[in-house]
């Protein structure tokens, strides 16, 4: 008996929603069997009637007991993730932006999207189809990244290092990329549209096939090695053309 009580102890302890739902399940079984070899009687009438609504008031509070708990952990994980993302955007090693990467992925999975990630080092990035739609990532280092397909709507991207970072067909709607760096960046037939590149690094940026519908490049900077759309005309958004290969 001393060693079966603290057994018991650590199961209801581990599993706690599953022994819930099984001693109900039980409860129910019971109260199913007696109701039905004493239908009509009085025992029946007198008492398992009460117990069928009881049982029956349990459920419906066990159910939404258990959508508060759902709900408290599901708040408690998200806010976990967030600060270890806080922790490791300090780090420049590797190893913290495989963390940081895993950590958003783990947001994504439970509908977050607009993580701060300002200032995060995350050269090299693997964030393939991520979702990053409205996240802060002012000055962040994407140097090299992975966006490709990346949902970056109304995401903040001032100040970034965006250099070489791979965005095919990412969807940057309405994101703020001034003075961005996207030297040698890949943005074939991404949605740049109402999106703010005032005074990007375009330097040798490929955006063929991009969409530029009410794209801002007032004072971004380009070369002749910047691909645009077929039939772009640059200078008409006052984006400024420059021989050499300098960065901002």
């Amino acid at each position: 008996m001393d060693s079966f009580l603290p057994k018991i102890r650590k199961l209801s302890a581990e599993k706690p929603i599953f022994w819930s739902v099984l001693v109900f399940v039980i409860a129910a079984v019971l109260v199913g069997l007696l109701s039905l070899l004493f239908y009509g009687t009085e025992f029946y009438e007198k008492y398992l009637l009460k117990a069928q609504g009881m049982l029956l008031e349990l459920l419906i509070l066990g159910a939404f007991v258990y959508w508060l708990n759902w709900l408290g952990e599901r708040q408690r994980t998200i806010k976990r993730y967030l600060e270890e993302i806080k922790d490791y955007s300090e780090w420049l090693e590797p190893d913290a932006t495989y963390r940081i990467v895993g950590n958003i992925k783990r947001l994504n999975r439970e509908g977050v999207t607009q993580i701060n990630l300002e200032g995060a080092c995350l050269k090299g990035a693997f964030l393939w189809e991520a979702n990053l739609a409205g996240a802060n990532l002012k000055g962040t280092n994407l140097e090299g990244a992975l966006l490709v397909k990346a949902n970056l709507r109304g995401a903040i991207l001032e100040n970034a290092n965006l250099k070489e970072a791979s965005l095919s067909k990412a969807d940057l709607t309405g994101a703020s990329l001034w003075e961005a760096e996207l030297c040698d960046a890949f943005l074939g037939k991404a949605n740049l549209t109402e999106a703010n590149l005032r005074g990007a690094n375009l330097l040798g940026t490929d955006l063929l096939q991009a969409d530029l519908a009410a794209t801002e490049l007032a004072g971004a900077i380009y070369n002749s090695e910047t691909n645009w759309p077929k039939g772009f005309n640059p200078r008409i958004t006052r984006a400024v053309l420059v021989e050499n290969r300098v960065t901002k």
